[in-house]
């Protein structure tokens, strides 16, 4: 019975990692499936461990102070290295995704400040044979260090040794397309943007960012109007899949970038309705002039068949 409800648990464990980035009420149904069998079995590790996916997930879903309370109940005196990461790395991601649903010049820098220090306090523990490794060492060179270059290396390390189908390749593409950011850089910003929509699409992954970062940056680099049709059918691809996985944070970042593709594509409308109106105006004009032209034409064609008529009836006349 004991080994059976720890295969049970195990198994949880797994379904867990598979529903993480797919759907939030499933992720959700087998950390608390696990906590419970954790709580039987009374494995310490185990019951640790799904707190610590509780609480990322809740972050995920929006709801932080629920995510921290969560995390509060961690026991962490009989952790080892690999927990120890676990836990800091929830912490680093619980403040940054705060950071991003505030959004403003008051509580975002705070928050994001506190995951600045917990990513801090999270890298020692990283494991060297980890596949993640080269991928975090990159992501401390970026937010800790704020040296792009140093990070850009550790990510193309990622890419290179990652299947394309796996939510490491695609964090990792997300991760160096915002490395390119600045205005002389947008071809390769848009290049790792684009191979970070594929992956995810390909590892079934809802809840991501990329797919609304790309909608914008198409939306901001329109050349004709499909590009305005292909920003709307990202966003509307973004909204579905949040909607799917069920994380608040991506809706109303979506929500808040809909507007400006609306915008766009009612001033394509306007300026396509303008056109055809201009159009109509050019071709009416047109066909007022033609049908001028057809009876200007008949005028004086029949004014030529009775000049003829006058000069040949004398000669006729002359004959007889």
């Amino acid at each position: 019975c004991i080994r059976d409800r720890l295969r049970r648990l195990q198994l949880c464990n797994q379904l867990y990692k598979a529903y993480h980035v797919f759907q939030f009420d499933s992720a959700m149904t087998y950390v608390e499936k696990g906590l419970q069998l954790a709580n039987l079995l009374r494995n310490k590790t185990y019951y640790a461990n799904n707190l610590i996916h509780k609480s990322e997930l809740l972050a995920i879903g929006g709801l932080y102070n629920e995510a921290l309370e969560t995390i509060e109940l961690v026991d962490t005196t009989s952790f080892n290295k690999s927990q120890y990461f676990d836990y800091y790395l929830a912490l680093f991601r619980i403040y940054s995704y705060w950071s991003d649903f505030c959004n403003d010049a008051i509580y975002a820098p705070h928050y994001r400040e506190y995951a600045r220090e917990y990513l801090k306090l999270a890298i020692p523990f990283l494991d060297r044979k980890d596949r993640t490794y080269e991928y975090y060492q990159g992501e401390y060179c970026g937010y800790i260090l704020n040296d792009l270059a140093q990070a850009r290396q550790h990510y193309l390390k990622v890419i290179a040794m990652t299947p394309e189908n796996s939510r490491v390749h695609a964090m990792t593409c997300f991760a160096l397309a915002c490395t390119y950011s600045a205005p002389n850089e947008t071809s390769l910003y848009e290049c790792y943007l684009v191979m970070a929509c594929i992956s995810d699409a390909r590892s079934l992954t809802m809840e991501n960012l990329a797919l609304q970062n790309l909608a914008m940056y198409t939306l901001e680099h329109v050349y004709d109007n499909l590009d305005i049709a292909d920003a709307q059918r990202y966003i509307n691809i973004s909204l579905e899949n949040a909607k799917f996985y069920n994380n608040r944070l991506r809706i109303i970042e979506i929500s808040d970038r809909l507007p400006a593709i609306v915008d766009s594509y009612q001033a394509q409308l306007s300026d396509r309705n303008t056109n055809l109106r201009n159009t109509l105006f050019a071709i009416s004009l047109l066909a007022v002039f033609l049908i001028a032209a057809i009876g200007f034409i008949f005028m004086q064609n029949n004014r030529l068949t009775q000049s003829d008529i006058s000069y040949k009836r004398p000669t006729i006349a002359f004959l007889k």
